[in-house]
């Protein structure tokens, strides 16, 4: 297999992100190598040939050319991905005839420069270089990145165009530090101090009656204010001080956090067995779960006074770690989690000898089925006789004996004819009726006919 040495070095530039070479029969390896140019006949063609791969000329190469890389260190897969590494090998060209070349002692290294990107932040947030720059996975580890020149000023709003930032990496091949050209973007700090959210508790950021402006309590002026809608360049500024004439320019405000209402609502289902000797027994211990509200409050200025006003919501900040909201007491429950409108199931536990009556008459309704608590929030689970049965906070499922759903009939025939012995003929006809629920969740129904819900096996 014909091979020549290569004569130059590539430098990949890998600031876009990191590439593969190896992937669709290595095209991407034809960067590193120029197409050659045919030369018919003479007992040097071949030669020419390979020359031409490294000498310039047309770049496109037939289709169906393939490139296979081998590194000096045996990977037969090329990815680079980092900044500052340097890798040597082969690469091994066949062509359509089939024909194959090898470029020897390729030698390539990487590069990159910094991408940064413009950014919006609240007052009190601090970006370090790093944080600004959009590319960071590119360079090797123990990079650094910094400001050139002065560093925003992070205690004051405004606008800071022209940020500048470097990257600072090792270089394996030159075995010295490269510094990356600069890249410039903006920032800009808006006036507004950050809310710590705490919870159980509602920031109230209107302020006090006096701020007619309506400005919220975690916004100031700008600097350089110096009376009321104005930023004078020419003025003193009076922002913050006691001569303030406005709300938001004066130098305290205060948010308040009003502890939320709460409210627990339980949900029970009850088991209990439906006729035979046992009859209004309970079968198993009741299952339970509690559903977590909350409604937000707000200060009315006029009297100074925590109102509650709002809607009921779902407390997802309360209940239990694995099922927020939701406090599961007992009983095996099928809980929705945030974010998702499916209702909330019960499993309830089978026993020998029983049937479960769980459905209502009419199929409209089941006792192991309780609304979302996102669904009618203020007056979902208030009561236990709600028409709507999922809208309840107490529904009872039955179990009916299997005795009081199948039993067998036998009836006896003597067949007499005279000058002949009597004769017997014994038959037995097996009955069989469904039970649900009745209408108001008090009891069972039986389905059937005549109103006895008995109908005969067919067989």
């Amino acid at each position: 297999m014909p091979s020549v040495k290569n004569i130059k070095n590539e430098v990949v530039d890998l600031t876009n992100g990191p590439t593969s070479y190896t992937e669709n029969d290595g095209r991407n390896l034809s960067n590193f190598v120029e197409n050659p140019v045919t030369v018919k006949g003479g007992p040097h063609g071949t030669i020419n040939v390979i020359n031409n791969l490294l000498s310039g000329g047309n770049k496109v190469w037939p289709a169906g050319t393939t490139f296979e890389w081998q590194g000096d260190n045996g990977e037969k897969s090329l990815v680079l991905d980092k900044a500052g590494e340097t890798r040597n090998g082969n690469i091994v060209i066949t062509l359509p005839s089939g024909s194959r070349y090898t470029v020897k002692d390729i030698t390539l290294t990487t590069k990159a420069n910094v991408k940064a990107e413009s950014r919006t932040i609240d007052y009190g947030t601090k970006l370090t270089a790093k944080d600004l720059v959009t590319n960071t996975d590119v360079f090797p580890e123990g990079t650094t990145f910094q400001y050139v020149g002065n560093e925003s000023n992070w205690m004051k709003p405004g606008s800071y165009n022209d940020v500048q930032i470097t990257a600072t990496y090792y270089d394996q091949g030159t075995k010295k530090n490269i510094v990356t050209p600069v890249a410039h973007r903006n920032v800009a700090i808006n006036d507004s101090r950050r809310i710590t959210v705490l919870k159980g508790y509602t920031a109230y950021t209107s302020g006090p009656a006096d701020n007619k402006n309506k400005v919220p309590a975690n916004q100031f002026v700008f600097p350089t204010w110096n009376s009321e809608n104005t930023s004078l360049s020419s003025n003193a500024s009076i922002a913050y001080t006691d001569a303030a004439s406005v709300y938001e320019a004066k130098p305290v405000h205060t948010i308040l956090y009003i502890p939320d209402e709460v409210q627990t609502r339980t949900l029970t289902a009850h088991f209990k067995i439906a006729g035979g000797e046992h009859n209004g027994k309970t079968i198993d211990p009741d299952a339970q779960v509690q559903v977590l509200f909350k409604k937000a409050g707000t200060l009315d200025t006029a009297t100074n006074k925590i109102v509650y006003t709002g809607n009921w919501a779902p407390d997802w900040d309360a209940g239990d770690e694995a099922t927020p909201v939701f406090h599961a007491v007992s009983g095996s429950w099928s809980l929705p989690p945030k974010g998702n409108d499916a209702s909330i199931g019960l499993t309830s536990p089978s026993r020998d000898g029983y049937a479960v009556a769980n459905i209502r008459y009419d199929g409209s309704y089941s006792t192991f089925t309780f609304a979302n608590p996102n669904y009618n929030s203020n007056t979902v689970y208030m009561n236990n006789d709600n028409d709507v049965w999922y809208m309840r906070n107490d529904l009872t499922t039955y179990y009916v004996p299997n005795s009081l759903l199948n039993k067998s009939v036998t009836r006896t025939i003597t067949i007499k004819e005279p000058g002949q012995a009597d004769r017997t003929i014994t038959q037995t006809a097996k009955l069989s009726r469904q039970v649900k629920v009745n209408g108001d969740d008090t009891g069972v129904t039986f389905e059937g006919f005549d109103g006895s819900g008995w109908k005969a096996d067919s067989n």
